[in-house]
């Protein structure tokens, strides 16, 4: 009920043989069942490590190399999205002299709006 549970139905049938052996009906403390559980995920993990298949992610160039040693940047990042989509920049310029609405003083810019 406890590998049900904590969702561990893929490892349920060997910690229930390490930690019961023969003894279906056994007692088992929390001490345990996690230094088993341990034991067995470790164990499944490092197997699955040996199965999957090699990193595809690709290396960055290095900037610059020299007697051997490489100096840059080893991985790519994940973000790639297209620099250009954010070169866009929009800035914004402060009116001039003529350019102001006629209504608002070249004065009265700088102050607080009173209601």
């Amino acid at each position: 009920d406890l590998c049900h549970m904590l969702s561990l139905e893929e490892v349920a049938p060997v910690l229930q043989q390490t930690l019961l052996q023969d003894n279906l009906l056994g007692r088992v403390h929390f001490d345990q069942f996690k230094e088993a559980l341990i034991l067995i995920l470790s164990r499944t993990l490092s197997n699955e490590e040996h199965f999957q298949e090699p990193d595809c992610s690709l290396e960055a160039q290095p900037k610059y190399v020299r007697g051997g040693k490489r100096y840059g940047r080893r991985s790519l990042p994940e973000f790639q999205e297209s620099v250009e989509e954010f070169a866009e920049v929009t800035v914004i310029e402060p009116l001039d002299e003529e350019a102001r609405p006629s209504h608002i003083p070249a004065s009265d810019c700088s102050e607080p709006l009173e209601s």
